[in-house]
């Protein structure tokens, strides 16, 4: 959006649409130069751990109130013979949405330091978090065979069909894996750090923009203003079964609340790099390209980010 707006293809919204509806924490996604060009959606994009409540129930297992007593779940999981979390290695963002939470609940400090970049993307704790990814893999707790899930909709399938007892992921997937089997018991938590504290790492969804130069500009200014409302912001937000991030709007689903059962909120880590990043650098393309080489063996942790620091401010 900042290049759109930058290369003067968006409306100026400032002073088009009122925005008093709409949580001030969000607007920073819709502002550039002072100015606003988009009109933000309330739904709180995060991730979360979904399980399978039938399994749990059946194997005497509980939402773990620790890092450690999760990773002691995995190994209990795998034992009984269950895939414990259901990954595609091979697709970036679904690496991205369970090393984000992993990440926040391994290092909340760190976590923390992101929001306001007094911490770095590559700093250790990054590390740490994606070897502990490998880890995991290695030991089979994404299954034996994880290399072979080819993408997310793999990745939920597997969880769906009861194959694995968990799937880390976005949450705006939980209509997708209800909608994949109504019958699956499914919960959600967050995965604690080791003091119990329980981390929501996500953001609001950045929503639309209107063109400049639209013919149709009284419709287009008409349907923003609209988007701004509380109206439309739940219609939004409950049609997506979405997690709710105004007090003014309640969530219309379950699971939408447990998810939303967190101590604290952290920014993505994914954000660093893109708002981070050297002028003409994308720090962006390189984990995209090169984060499932990781599990490939392709390029180590220590390589990868060595690439992402020379872009990086």
């Amino acid at each position: 959006m900042k290049d759109l707006a930058a290369n003067d293809a968006l409306m100026d919204l400032t002073e088009i649409v009122d925005y008093s509806d709409l949580e001030e924490s969000s607007l920073a996604l819709g502002r550039v130069n002072g100015k606003m060009y988009s009109v933000p959606w309330m739904s709180f994009d995060t991730r979360c751990c979904y399980y399978n409540k039938e399994i749990f129930e059946k194997e005497g297992w509980q939402v773990p109130g620790t890092f450690q007593e999760f990773e002691t779940l995995l190994e209990k999981q795998k034992a009984a013979g269950y895939k414990p979390i259901s990954l595609s290695p091979n697709n970036t963002w679904c690496i991205l949405f369970a090393y984000e939470p992993i990440q926040a609940a391994m290092n909340p400090e760190y976590a923390k330091g992101l929001e306001g970049y007094s911490v770095k993307a590559t700093d250790q704790p990054a590390a740490d978090s994606l070897n502990k990814m490998l880890e995991w893999k290695n030991k089979g707790y994404f299954g034996e065979n994880c290399m072979g899930v080819t993408d997310g909709n793999a990745q939920i399938l597997a969880f769906t069909t009861g194959k694995a007892a968990m799937d880390i992921a976005g949450s705006w997937d939980n209509t997708t894996i209800t909608d994949n089997n109504p019958d699956l018991q499914l919960g959600a938590f967050q995965i604690p750090a080791e003091d119990g504290t329980k981390g929501m790492v996500g953001s609001f969804a950045n929503g639309f923009s209107v063109y400049k130069d639209t013919p149709n500009k009284e419709a287009a200014q008409a349907f923003i203003k609209y988007c701004a409302s509380i109206e439309a912001q739940t219609a939004w937000v409950q049609t997506l079964g979405a997690v709710s991030g105004s007090s003014k709007i309640e969530a219309s689903s379950e699971i939408a609340n447990e998810i939303s059962d967190a101590d604290v909120t952290y920014i993505s880590w994914q954000s660093l790099l893109a708002n981070n990043a050297k002028e003409g650098e994308s720090a962006t393309t390189i984990w995209e390209e090169d984060s499932p080489k990781l599990f490939s063996g392709e390029v180590t942790v220590d390589e990868l980010l060595a690439e992402l620091s020379k872009v990086m401010q």
